[in-house]
């Protein structure tokens, strides 16, 4: 993989945050891992896989407690501090990195570089214990001292907390993100709707993911069976409708400056979906989207299926598509930008038909550029030569600094497991 245009993404995004300026409106809590990635335009991180063939893993750990202030930033200068070294804090795999907060204002937060950590390795979890390790010692808090930040020319220094905690006392949101085969992301999905445990979803399910069984099929779309669909066909058509159905009908319905399209879902693809498709494409007969438009009659209702009246008519053998899933769309509108969207039925078309990358990937680009920001990279299953697309797992549950390599292990293995199912 080029290397330039594996790392453009990560530079063009920034964290989403609930406050009224410019800057911190570009921003959202919480990814840039495997290049987990919420990257602007200026900075360069380490936290994501490199596409190349040996399965990576990365991890971001964020906290809004940590925070750097500067009286004499100019906005360019603050988005030129994110994703940089802060104090020189940096050891093998694993880097503090600032984040931006607000204007004038940055947060810390831990990468674990997932250009260097292969996937299995026992990396990932010695990063996670040296980071655990060096907030400890730090235990950073209101002294007055000026902190660096590599390549910045402005004075920081830190806000917050105003008392020494104890480093321990820490709590982190994490991020992964790691090559994942569809059919890992099928059984994942089903443990989020049936609200199983997992270190790769979050605690509290909130977001409506799609986990579409082979109870979708009744009424055999193109031909597609539940005698005859495979796994790793329903992981691609579950990740499709949960973006699909998480989008909007109403043209009018207000969107905030700068909404992020990342907070869809929260499990995010940093492969393009047109790759992704092309993947399972030789197991989907005929056009992709009156498929879509069949599945979308469905929705989960525990273990089993039910109709979903707001797409379609009739019952869950012989369901009737009401035309509503035409008016379904994602919009952006960034700051300083105009409004735009792209309605469902282009997005699907366009991962069909080409060229990429897919239309929301491209609408995102005016974004964040982290959907479908790494393109068609993916990374090998582990121990085959067979590839398999980026996810990146978002929203994960808190973690205190001494739980970091725990968890990060916890997280791994699972990864580790569905490689394996996957041989």
């Amino acid at each position: 993989m080029h290397l330039v245009s594996f790392l453009l993404p990560f530079l063009l995004q920034l964290h989403l945050q609930s406050v009224a300026s410019p800057i911190s409106k570009h921003l959202e809590r919480g990814s840039r891992l495997s290049l987990c990635s919420d990257e602007d335009d200026i900075a360069e991180t380490n936290d994501a896989p490199t596409g190349n063939n040996p399965p990576g893993i990365g991890v971001e750990f964020e906290t809004a407690t940590i925070t750097l202030k500067s009286e004499d930033c100019s906005e360019k200068n603050v988005l030129a501090a994110k994703s940089k070294t802060i104090n020189g804090r940096k050891g093998k795999n694993w880097a503090l990195t600032a984040d931006i907060l607000s204007e004038g204002t940055l947060d810390a937060e831990y990468v674990l570089d997932g250009k260097s950590i292969k996937l299995n390795s026992g990396s990932a979890k010695e990063a996670a214990e040296a980071v655990a390790k060096d907030i400890n010692d730090w235990d950073p808090h209101e002294d007055g001292k000026e902190v660096t930040i590599d390549n910045n020319p402005c004075t920081w220094k830190i806000s917050g907390p105003k008392e020494k905690k104890g480093g321990h006392s820490y709590t982190w949101a994490p991020q992964v993100t790691a090559p994942l085969p569809l059919a890992g992301l099928y059984d994942l999905l089903g443990k989020y709707v049936a609200k199983t445990h997992s270190a790769l979803l979050p605690n509290r399910r909130q977001k409506p993911m799609i986990h579409v069984t082979k109870d979708f099929f009744q009424s055999k779309p193109n031909g597609l069976d539940s005698g005859s669909v495979e796994d790793d066909v329903l992981g691609f058509f579950s990740l499709i409708m949960s973006f699909a159905k998480a989008s909007s009908a109403n043209p009018n319905e207000p969107i905030e400056e700068d909404e992020s399209l990342k907070e869809l879902t929260v499990i995010m693809p940093r492969t393009d979906f047109t790759s992704i498709y092309h993947s399972v494409k030789s197991s989907i007969p005929g056009d992709l989207y009156p498929i879509v438009k069949t599945l979308a009659c469905y929705k989960n209702n525990g273990d089993d299926v039910e109709l979903d009246t707001d797409f379609c008519s009739g019952t869950v053998e012989d369901p009737s598509p009401n035309g509503n899933m035409d008016k379904q769309r994602f919009a952006v509108f960034p700051a300083g930008g105009d409004y735009e969207e792209v309605k469902v039925e282009k997005w699907i078309k366009s991962m069909q038909n080409g060229p990429a990358p897919d239309a929301l990937t491209k609408l995102d680009k005016k974004m964040d550029s982290a959907i479908g920001g790494v393109g068609d990279s993916m990374e090998n299953i582990l121990g085959s030569d067979t590839l398999v697309p980026l996810f990146e797992f978002r929203r994960l549950r808190r973690t205190k600094t001494d739980d970091l390599p725990a968890f990060v292990s916890e997280a791994e293995e699972e990864i580790v497991k569905y490689h394996k199912s996957a041989k």
